[in-house]
């Protein structure tokens, strides 16, 4: 007779959960070609993907508040600048304010190691994560702007007909005085 394998269980312990996290707060380091390194998050906590969500908001509000214009292509760029604000070393020394992230940004472009980093350090399904993100949240922002404009329309649609309505009812009540 053979002998029966045990059952794995496969609920979620406590254990479990502690693995992950710790998996989440280890770091990896990159080396760059000219030999100089830089130490990364290589999978991206949650809560340190709403920080970057939080303070693109506030970018995004204040680029519009200013009337700045930004590519879309920029704009990816900004948010892969984020991701390094978060999730590496360089947290440190990123500033906060949005012009003089551009200038760090473009200084870290030119001197070739914001794509190097991005495109081998960070895992794209990483990256992915975030930019997931910011889309289920600029989707679910638009939809519920959609539905508020909707019903803002309906709303005002019923008081034209209740003023159409209130107008005939005063006419009538005018022309049996």
């Amino acid at each position: 007779m053979a002998k029966q394998q045990k059952k794995r269980s496969t609920a979620l312990k406590l254990s479990d959960i502690k693995r992950r996290s710790k998996e989440i707060k280890t770091k990896d380091v990159y080396t760059f070609d000219d030999g100089k390194t830089l130490k990364y998050y290589p999978v991206f906590a949650n809560t340190k993907i709403d920080e970057l969500i939080e303070e693109l908001k506030e970018k995004v509000e204040y680029i519009e508040e200013k009337g700045i214009e930004i590519s879309d292509k920029m704009f990816n760029y900004y948010i892969l600048f984020l991701c390094i604000k978060y999730f590496t070393d360089l947290e440190k020394i990123i500033p906060d304010t949005f012009e003089e992230q551009l200038a760090l940004w473009e200084e870290l472009y030119n001197s070739d190691y914001f794509i190097p980093f991005v495109e081998n350090a960070f895992d794209p399904k990483q990256i992915s994560k975030v930019f997931d993100r910011i889309v289920d949240i600029l989707s679910s922002y638009y939809t519920i702007n959609k539905i508020f404009m909707d019903a803002q329309k309906k709303f005002e649609t019923l008081q034209l007909k209740n003023k159409e309505i209130l107008g005939v009812l005063n006419q009538e009540n005018n022309d049996a005085s």
